[in-house]
């Protein structure tokens, strides 16, 4: 009897913490709440030239000491890709990726154009996905792709998206400690 009344308490707590894991509600709500706090934040910039033509950028903002968000931007004659990693208390808890894939190489203009190559370059045809990743106790535990889907854990890519994520934080996070010291 005593294990039926335990059971009859346990299973409601676990169900309820397992819902709150995957419930983002909180998440997105301290994300928003970061983005507008942006202009009180210390700001380091960081340039990252590829070649004459492809760059990018990682913005560190940090508010009293404590990484809060980067920015990292990178251009390419392809696209433009951005990841905006979020942390709180030094946790990374949200990533939110987006890709801009233009239509042709930036450099094929109207005039380089021929009858091999006819299309050009048009910014109104570039194209953006966006992935979104939500973290909780430092496991992933939410992915919403490009196409607004959630991806399911169980999916070999999920542990391997986790991973990457996981190890970028932390370059980003000793990239913080750097500009401390």
């Amino acid at each position: 009897m005593k294990l039926k009344g335990l059971l009859l308490l346990l299973v409601p707590a676990l169900l309820l913490q397992s819902c709150m894991e995957d419930d983002i509600t909180g998440t997105v709500k301290d994300c928003k709440a970061i983005d507008a706090k942006m202009a009180g934040y210390k700001l380091k910039k960081i340039e990252m030239p590829y070649t004459k033509d492809e760059g990018g950028s990682v913005s560190i903002f940090t508010n009293d000491g404590k990484l809060v968000l980067t920015t990292d931007t990178a251009y390419t004659s392809s696209g433009t890709s951005s990841a905006r990693y979020y942390f709180d208390a030094g946790d990374l808890i949200c990533v939110i990726q987006n890709e801009y894939a233009y239509n042709q190489p930036n450099y094929m203009t109207r005039e380089r154009a021929d009858s091999a190559h006819p299309e050009y370059f048009d910014p109104s045809k570039t194209v953006l996905k966006t992935n979104s990743f939500y973290f909780y106790n430092g496991h992933m535990v939410k992915w919403i792709n490009e196409k607004n889907e959630t991806v399911n854990p169980e999916n070999k890519r999920f542990d391997l998206q986790q991973a990457i994520l996981q190890k970028d934080a932390e370059k980003i996070k000793k990239m913080a400690r750097e500009d401390r010291q």
